[in-house]
């Protein structure tokens, strides 16, 4: 009996570190895409191929914001299907902690003063 009791307090203990991630929507998005440098190496962390952000600046000439909200959407749409926020969370976190000067942003997102 011991053993079930302890697998019930797993799960709970998961689902609890998930909802301290802060909710990614398209104003958070809206917001890294308006402060993060090193975009291009950011994509490649988030698994965006160089082809497609190639395509984003074709797409979107001019507008460096607006490329960089395009790579992260697509991020967010792939991981959005999953439904699974801590998971999206912590890649993007990991993604930001690789690229020079995005501590900033980092402590932005994890304070949830991303509006």
């Amino acid at each position: 009996m011991a053993s079930n009791t302890t697998q019930k307090t797993v799960p709970k203990q998961e689902s609890e570190t998930s909802s301290d991630m802060p909710p990614i929507n398209e104003v958070t998005l809206r917001k890294l895409a308006e402060n993060l440098p090193n975009w291009e190496q950011v994509a490649s962390y988030l698994k965006i191929t160089n082809i497609r952000v190639g395509r984003l600046k074709a797409e979107c000439p001019g507008n460096i914001d607006e490329q960089i909200f395009q790579m992260l959407h697509i991020w967010y749409r792939r991981f959005n299907l999953a439904a699974n926020r801590h998971q999206m969370g912590e890649e993007l976190i990991d993604a930001l902690k690789q690229v020079d000067g995005t501590e900033d942003l980092i402590a932005c997102y994890l304070s949830g003063n991303m509006k």
